[in-house]
């Protein structure tokens, strides 16, 4: 399982959007939960066959005010069986500096650098549903229709990226910039992946999905996810965010 951080079409013009291009829907969908603290719990199951897998995890997300850290998150396991069961943070930088994760690892405990580790494609990260600067930047964009989710209008936002290795179309919500839906598809144009955000909840006027269902069409499994236990603002113990050896 990738480090996980968690954030969820036929050429025309959309007047729901108004004047906003692509890419302004995209910054805004991207910037939804800037600043805000906040924490949840997931139960996750990978379901391949008569194979089901499960892991329960909380995530916890946290905007310094001061210092050149801009976001920060830490993602604790829950109910594992394990004496040390492998915890993950990440650091993202307001200079532009690389993004920066860690992994803790079983057993030892030892603290290992993952920066540069890649997610398995059969595997789920949250990073699939957040929209970073590089994205926006790399591919080219185009809202491509409209359509309802989760009795939701929705534009449809097709993005290919620059070098040919496939292309995302994303449901996106332009009254409150939340992804509903993401489709993955490979250079030849086949849909390998999809996720949807269903069971939507609004707390204190923010949304947020209370389940997430991932297929895989070319592994044939699924991920089911449960969300719960939103918190805004909690208060966090800070020294939580800081990579050590467990």
């Amino acid at each position: 399982m990738k480090f996980i951080l968690l954030y969820c079409i036929f050429s025309f013009t959309f007047s729901a959007s108004g004047s906003l291009s692509p890419e302004d829907i995209l910054q805004n969908a991207s910037r939804r939960l800037d600043g805000i603290n906040h924490e949840f719990s997931v139960l996750m199951e990978t379901k391949k066959g008569k194979k089901n897998k499960s892991i329960e995890f909380k995530v916890m997300v946290h905007w310094p005010e001061e210092g050149d850290i801009l976001r920060e998150t830490r993602i604790l396991p829950l109910n594992s069986k394990k004496k040390k069961p492998t915890s993950y943070w990440e650091q993202l930088f307001k200079n532009g500096r690389e993004t920066k994760r860690w992994m803790s690892m079983p057993i030892t405990g030892k603290l290992k650098d993952v920066s540069q580790k890649k997610a398995g494609k059969k595997s789920f990260s949250f990073d699939e549903l957040e929209i970073t600067s590089d994205f926006i930047q790399s591919a080219h964009h185009q809202i491509i229709g409209e359509d309802s989710v989760n009795d939701t209008k929705v534009i449809i936002i097709e993005s290919e990226k620059s070098n040919e290795k496939g292309s995302t179309k994303l449901w996106i919500d332009t009254s409150d910039y939340f992804i509903h839906k993401a489709e993955f598809y490979s250079k030849t144009g086949r849909l390998y992946r999809s996720i949807h955000c269903l069971d939507l909840l609004k707390i204190e006027a923010i949304q947020f999905p209370s389940k997430i269902l991932v297929k895989n069409l070319k592994s044939k499994s699924e991920i089911h996810l449960a969300i719960s236990n939103f918190s805004l603002n909690p208060a966090f113990d800070t020294s939580l965010f800081t990579p050590v050896k467990q």
